[in-house]
């Protein structure tokens, strides 16, 4: 959920994103595996999004997009954590590798965000590596 406040100042916008990169990387067989559909996919080659330049690589990928931050990481969990190891057996099959990414844009351009130590925890058991942007 995003939008603007009463005074025409967005709200915070935090994304939770889970996926599998690698260079031979088919979409359709993570989602085979995983048993889940992609918000994001695509071939090595391909224009993806708006892009002008070819992917150097395939991408699968699972976002979860929210005004708060904890509520997108507790909902991205409770869709991947039961196929944590499909996704492992994804990732492996075609080389890739398996990342969390946590997206923060926070209302008014500046600002934080907590996570419990235990969201932490689960969420990097989802990766091998978690990835902080702030925009």
């Amino acid at each position: 959920m995003t939008g603007a406040h009463a005074n025409g100042q967005e709200q915070s916008k935090a994304t939770i994103s889970v996926g599998v990169k690698a260079d031979t990387l088919l979409p359709t067989e993570v989602t085979r595996i995983v048993g889940v559909n992609p918000t994001r996919a695509f071939r090595r080659g391909e224009l993806s999004g708006n892009h002008t330049v070819p992917a150097p690589w395939g991408v699968w990928a699972l976002e979860i997009t929210s005004d708060d931050i904890a509520a997108a990481a507790v909902e991205i969990l409770s869709i991947l954590e039961p196929r944590v190891e499909l996704l492992r057996e994804a990732a492996f099959a075609c080389d890739g590798e398996l990342t969390v990414g946590i997206f923060w844009q926070p209302e008014g351009g500046q600002g934080g965000y907590s996570l419990s130590s235990d969201v932490v925890q689960r969420l990097s058991k989802l990766g091998t590596r978690i990835d902080f942007y702030f925009c």
